[in-house]
């Protein structure tokens, strides 16, 4: 291989750039990370718009790997809100002294992998123009949602007034006083954008664009005292064990089994205590909830009771209640208090799944029956090209010059959701085919970045000059992922999970969901069996190591059963 300017480029700084620069450095690599935001963060950078806030439980989106870092940050609040993870993000940055490896205010235009020698070339632009890199890996740490999708309404950019795209908010503060506020979307970021404003400014009218109902729990939300933050700093320790060998990643606070033999008065019970206690994580234990149709039907039905009794208008309180996906198909969304806010009176819900959007116009959005909404301001809360979206913004080109896209042309596939055939030498991190957006993402980051680093550090001490993946893994791994999924109810219902906000899109589940205790173990006895599934050449073209398939789940007697235990928990 011929030298570089680099051993490894990393792509994103967010939590898996980051953890990613760290440990690659630690192995005694020379590393290059490049960040098109001005400083670290990722999602947390760029989310800033009102409401944001997380939807695991704070002391648990953390990482567990260095006690100088959790033990020395206090979260204010149960579930924290966007300042305070970017400030998170800023500490871990700082406590880790990685800031200095990236160049920030520079995107990725273009990444090619030379062949003949063995490396990337990554090519950038910033406000100083651009310039072109080299080095011998390249990781992807590009993160699940950010890539934004802005909606093809027409007439969009004729909007007189003023328009915020949800995930690019402006840092600068916005005023609301007075003005009639459209919301278009709500899903996780439309929620929080209503229930924020609605709440706390003093707008004049709020309109909520909603397509499809989704079933919210209540957050729980309440501020941490120092005794909380001393007790949880306690228990820090074998929290984080409990934590690796859950099923999401976030544990489940109340275990409780099936429920398709309770009765109704016994289930309800159940649930009342579980609504007491707050978080999307409420559900986790509840094993049949999206294996068997009964049981989430059940759960179902009171979600939509408790909607009925909070909103006034019964007609509109139907409106509310999902009815055409399955509890878990989608994001589970937390709220406080967003359904109540539809009683008042300059509230609005607009259903355009019975009235859809036929354009945006200077005053407002028109609707297909001819009625205007005037706007002075309109927020798209549209979402994310999830998953692949801003891998093939950088569209890599591989071996014999075939770009990703072209290769996910029918459908993602990967091996271990973290290297894809063809790509020698390119690592990805949260990607489709691992737990990543079904999952506690940051726990997982961090078990996918030390075992990418470890496999790292064995190709270097075996002299590796190129590394890639072989097609039959893959092909194993991309069906078994399929299988998992396809064992569920999720499986049938058309989510972002599949693609399907994305118009033509192929509709491939986009994470693998059989658990981040189970994908552990899987990655683990992949690294004790000597990598098996990854051809490792030395810079003369020798073969160090090579394995075509991957031999499949360890034979673990425990595993099935973790397995099943871990549906309900992972896509919640």
């Amino acid at each position: 291989m011929s030298s570089t300017d680099y051993d490894a480029i990393v792509v994103g700084a967010g939590w898996a750039g980051m953890y990613s620069a760290y440990k690659l450095r630690g192995i005694g690599l020379t590393v290059l990370g490049i960040e098109k935001g001005s400083d670290v963060g990722g999602t947390w950078y760029w989310n800033r718009y009102p409401g944001a806030r997380c939807d695991i439980p704070s002391a648990n989106y953390s990482f567990s790997f260095s006690e100088d870092i959790w033990g020395n940050w206090d979260w204010s609040e149960r579930y924290a809100a966007q300042p305070e993870i970017e400030r998170y993000a800023h500490f871990v940055a700082d406590r880790l002294d990685i800031r200095d490896a990236f160049s920030f205010d520079t995107e990725v235009t273009g990444a090619a992998y030379d062949e003949r020698n063995h490396h990337w070339n990554v090519s950038t632009s910033s406000a100083n123009g651009g310039r072109a890199y080299s080095s011998k890996y390249l990781i992807l740490a590009t993160g699940p949602y950010s890539k934004p999708i802005v909606p093809t309404i027409d007439g969009l950019s004729s909007f007189g007034g003023e328009m915020y795209l949800s995930s690019q908010w402006p840092r600068e503060a916005v005023d609301y006083t007075d003005k009639r506020i459209g919301v278009i979307g709500t899903g996780s970021s439309g929620m929080q954008i209503v229930t924020q404003v609605g709440s706390c400014e003093p707008f004049d009218e709020l309109f909520a664009f909603q397509r499809t109902p989704n079933y919210a729990l209540p957050s729980g939300n309440r501020p941490l005292s120092e005794d909380d933050m001393r007790e949880i700093k306690r228990g820090y320790p074998e929290f984080w064990e409990k934590v690796h060998k859950s099923g999401s990643g976030t544990l489940c606070e109340v275990p409780v089994g099936p429920i398709k033999d309770l009765s109704d008065e016994q289930l309800f019970e159940l649930l009342d205590q579980l609504w007491k206690i707050g978080g999307p994580a409420i559900l986790n234990g509840i094993s049949d909830l999206v294996t068997d149709e009964k049981s989430n039907r059940r759960v179902a039905a009171y979600l939509h009771a408790d909607i009925r009794r909070r909103v006034k208008d019964p007609e509109l309180a139907e409106k509310l209640c999902a009815k055409t996906h399955f509890i878990g198909s989608r994001r589970h969304l937390n709220e406080d208090n967003y359904f109540e806010l539809f009683n008042l009176d300059n509230i609005h819900l607009v259903d355009i799944a019975e009235d859809p959007i036929a354009r945006v116009v200077a005053t407002g959005v028109e609707l297909e029956s001819g009625r205007l909404i005037e706007l002075d301001m309109l927020v798209l809360a549209t979402g994310f090209d999830s998953g692949t979206g801003a891998l093939l913004a950088i569209d890599p080109i591989g071996r014999d010059g075939i770009a990703l896209s072209e290769k996910w042309k029918n459908g993602h596939n990967s091996y271990l959701g973290v290297a894809t055939h063809g790509f020698p030498n390119m690592f990805m991190t949260a990607a489709p085919g691992s737990p990543s957006i079904r999952a506690n993402v940051l726990i997982s980051i961090e078990q996918q970045v030390d075992w990418l680093c470890a496999f790292v550090a064995s190709i270097e001490s075996a002299a590796g000059d190129e590394v890639e993946v072989a097609a039959p893994a893959e092909a194993l791994w991309t069906k078994h992922v399929a299988e998992t999924v396809n064992s569920t109810l999720i499986a049938r219902d058309d989510t972002q999970y599949v693609g399907a906000n994305v118009p033509g899109k192929p509709r491939v589940y986009l994470a693998y969901i059989g658990g981040v205790n189970v994908y552990r173990i899987i990655c683990e006895s992949v690294a004790e069996d000597r990598y098996p599934g990854f051809r490792v050449l030395s810079g003369d073209g020798r073969v160090l190591s090579s394995s075509d398939d991957w031999p499949g789940p360890p034979n673990d007697p425990n595993l099935q059963t973790r397995f099943g235990m871990s549906l309900s928990s992972t896509v919640i």
